[in-house]
């Protein structure tokens, strides 16, 4: 989330952000920062917040103290050391004088992966590998994000990603679970690894239109594909890769249901395919493979 004293157009923390692929909600006008602080806490609280401009010590401090968990907050702006200084004191995790815009998307990255290892280290449902083995947590979350989508008109798309290996039924669950580590080293920050099933993992890109589901779907496959997944029970595996997604807004898409119900079919025309292929079911007919 950035806000920005902007009053039109895109400001130059918000175009470093959105350059790097990362889903930002801007907020602008004089209850900015109000409407920030509401949000900490709730259902929409970002992943993060970066305010571009000066802000009153005191809404920093109401924002830290209503936030669920850690929630990074940034301020940007031409702000003397004695400025800084207050921001930090008041809660601000980080601060910035000049705007420098791999500057900022580092930080950004850095207080993003933070947050990330709280959650794994705080949280009751493990993340990542752990948590892709929790059927019903990735189901409600779809269900969650689904209902948010909705409710905000905000785009979501989900990828289900399917892995064959030359290797024994006993060894496919470490090679999953082995694989569900690397595949969150690909995806965004924004982004949640889920699993539904036995055999699939999920990936739910929140904010993500068609375009966005397919480079996240290539990015998958040039960087995991036949790529060597080490085995906890010992040797290797070399997996094939095969991913089908789905979009919301879509025809015929009303339920979190019927995203995943699509996302499947999709794999299941993929899967007809030879592997390392993306199909995207509201363009079904059309299957991607990267070069």
């Amino acid at each position: 989330m950035v806000e920005t004293e902007t009053a039109a157009g895109v400001s130059g923390v918000e175009h470093a952000l959105m350059a790097a692929a990362l889903a930002v909600e801007t907020l602008r006008g004089p209850d900015a920062l109000e409407d920030a602080v509401a949000r900490a806490g709730g259902a929409r609280q970002p992943a993060a917040v970066v305010i571009d401009g000066m802000v009153p010590g005191d809404v920093l401090a109401r924002l830290k103290q209503r936030a669920r968990g850690h929630l990074p907050v940034l301020v940007v702006g031409a702000l003397d050391s004695a400025a800084r200084a207050g921001a930090l004191r008041a809660g601000a995790d980080d601060c910035m004088g000049n705007l420098v815009e791999s500057e900022l998307l580092a930080r950004v990255e850095a207080h993003l992966r933070t947050a990330r290892a709280f959650v794994k280290a705080t949280s009751p449902v493990m993340p990542a590998a752990e948590r892709a083995g929790e059927r019903r947590y990735g189901l409600r979350r779809l269900q969650e994000e689904f209902l948010r989508a909705e409710r905000y008109k905000e785009p979501l798309s989900l990828l289900v990603v399917a892995a064959a290996a030359q290797i024994s039924a006993s060894a496919r669950a470490g090679m999953l679970a082995e694989l569900a580590v690397e595949l969150e080293r690909v995806i965004r920050a924004q982004d949640l690894l889920l699993r539904e099933a036995e055999e699939d993992l999920l990936v739910l890109l929140p904010n993500t239109h068609f375009v966005g589901a397919l480079t996240l779907g290539e990015r998958v496959l040039k960087d995991l594909r036949g790529r060597d997944i080490a085995l906890p029970t010992g040797g290797i595996a070399r997996p094939e890769l095969w991913i089908g997604a789905a979009c919301f807004p879509g025809r015929e898409l009303v339920t979190a249901d019927d995203l995943l119900r699509m996302a499947r079919a999709a794999l299941a025309r993929a899967r007809r395919e030879d592997a390392g292929r993306v199909c995207i079911y509201q363009y079904q007919g059309y299957i991607y493979q990267p070069t």
